[in-house]
């Protein structure tokens, strides 16, 4: 199984450091670290995260306010977008 980061979740990595770097030159690298190795169970088992639409999972990042909003098939796993909990993820 191959794991693919879309675009969109690149571009939300670098936000999220963006943001935490100008609070704690530190945590960029703790929560970086976390988020990018949240999705390697999911190789195993690519169906843990809950379903939230058709072909879309959600997958929590532990000790984090992030989750991962993923796609599954039979050969990878791509994680489409890296979300903050307290936003509205769903809408539009």
């Amino acid at each position: 199984m191959k794991l693919i980061w879309a675009d969109s979740a690149e571009a939300d990595l670098y936000s999220i450091a963006d943001y935490y770097a100008q609070r704690d030159a530190d945590l960029p690298d703790e929560i970086l670290g976390r988020i990018i190795a949240a999705p390697l169970i999911l190789l195993d088992q690519p169906r843990l995260g809950t379903l939230v639409e058709l072909d879309l999972r959600k997958w929590a990042v532990r000790h984090t306010p992030f989750v991962l909003l993923y796609r599954t098939d039979d050969a990878s796993v791509e994680v489409a977008r890296v979300i903050h909990t307290a936003s509205n993820w769903l809408s539009g």
